[in-house]
């Protein structure tokens, strides 16, 4: 989740928020006005925790042709020895 930074309008203090991309906060935490906080313009930190141990599309695409090396050196053999009447 992205960290967000508002000002508040009746206090001037600055309160850090970590919250959804889609959310917005208003009202002020440390003094407790409603629809006080104006959200400043910044440079959001996403804080990355999770990492995947799954394998990435590349690992996956190269594990497939090395799987399917043998496969496909066979198909080449074949239509290699193959005759064909060009007639």
């Amino acid at each position: 989740m992205p960290i967000y930074k508002y000002k508040c309008q009746n206090c001037d203090e600055i309160i850090t928020m970590l919250h959804g991309m889609d959310e917005i906060k208003k009202d002020c935490t440390l003094c407790d006005t409603p629809e006080a906080l104006i959200k400043m313009i910044g440079k959001p930190f996403i804080n990355k925790t999770e990492t995947s141990n799954e394998p990435g599309v590349g690992d996956i695409t190269k594990k497939f042709i090395e799987d399917n090396k043998e496969v496909l050196q066979q198909q080449k053999d074949e239509f290699k020895s193959k005759t064909y009447d060009k007639s």
